[in-house]
């Protein structure tokens, strides 16, 4: 019942103005903050961590709730409320309301009872890997995902570069040489997940 209330409200809701307008909200997205102004949207990943801080009016009152469509876990005094609540991108986010773009897009709505503040948007992203280039004794080559490359025994290889849609300086990034009796694998990781694996094959 309660749900269905909170449906309705969304339905009947009016825009607010003034000085009751959504300045900002403050998110957390694996440890680090940043500010998101209404009708503006904050790219991040599959496999991210995400918090809503807070959320500030511009007459500087807090609202009753900050509710990301499409997360749902109970806890907390109000159950719309998520601020504070820690968010699994990909794993605790229901497709079903999501904008479907070549991304997914959510909306992170803030409310006092009937009233809409104002809203932001999370866009989430599949993390991608689009090629690596590697070093081979003296030679460069590129490589794209599940393209075998072949080596010699003898061979030294390192990595030289990785091409992404994503930051591959963040401390969420490895990659590492799966190595078995033939098979020097490159295993790529963001924030655990595997995003991307170069065969190698050694013969």
């Amino acid at each position: 019942m309660g749900y269905r209330w909170f449906i309705l409200a969304m339905l009947l809701s009016t825009q607010s103005q003034g000085k009751d307008l959504l300045d900002h909200i403050t998110i957390q997205v694996n440890g680090d903050i940043t500010k998101v102004e209404p009708g503006k949207a904050l790219k991040v990943f599959e496999g991210d961590q995400v918090k809503i801080v807070a959320a500030k009016l511009a007459s500087g009152k807090q609202p009753e709730f900050v509710n990301l469509v499409g997360f749902r876990r109970p806890g907390g005094d109000n159950p719309f409320d998520d601020t504070g609540k820690l968010v699994l991108v990909g794993d605790e986010l229901n497709r079903q309301w999501a904008i479907r773009r070549q991304y997914l897009r959510y909306r992170i709505n803030v409310r006092t009872k009937s009233i809409l503040h104002g809203r932001v948007f999370l866009d989430v992203h599949q993390p991608i890997v689009r090629s690596i280039r590697v070093q081979v004794n003296d030679k460069l080559l590129d490589i794209k995902p599940n393209q075998t490359l072949r080596i010699k025994e003898s061979d030294q290889i390192k990595l030289d570069r990785v091409d992404a849609n994503f930051d591959v300086q963040s401390p969420g990034f490895r990659y590492r040489f799966k190595n078995s009796d033939r098979e020097h694998d490159i295993v790529m990781t963001r924030y655990g997940r595997k995003v991307a694996v170069f065969p190698i094959k050694v013969y």
